[in-house]
C-alpha cells in the first residue's frame, strides 16, 4: 500500500476517531465476552531517511537501490525488545 491510498482510505471514514493498530487474534484469545481492549495499541509512524552514504552502502551490501518505507508499529505487550516471547 502506498501513503495515497492510505489516506485516501482514511479519508472515507466520517468523523475524527481514535487511530489504533489492532492486533485481532490476541483480542479473540484474551476476551472473555467483556469488551476486552486486549491487542489494542497505541500507533506510532515512522520513516527512517538515509544520507547518500547510507544509501550507497545498503547498496553494496543488497545489490539493489533502498526504497523508503513509512512504518506502521505498536510495541507488543507479548516480547521483550530483543524478540524474546513473554511466557
Amino acid at each position: 500500500m502506498k501513503k495515497l491510498d492510505l489516506i485516501k482510505k482514511l479519508e472515507t471514514i466520517d468523523g475524527n476517531p481514535e487511530v489504533k493498530i489492532f492486533d485481532w487474534r490476541k483480542n479473540l484469545s484474551e476476551d472473555s465476552g467483556n469488551g476486552s481492549s486486549a491487542g489494542v495499541y497505541e500507533l506510532e509512524v515512522a520513516i527512517e531517511v538515509l544520507s547518500d552514504d547510507e544509501k550507497d552502502y545498503y547498496k553494496e551490501m543488497n545489490d539493489r537501490d533502498y526504497i523508503p518505507w513509512i512504518q506502521l508499529s505498536f510495541e507488543s505487550e507479548d516480547y521483550s525488545d530483543e524478540g524474546v516471547k513473554y511466557d
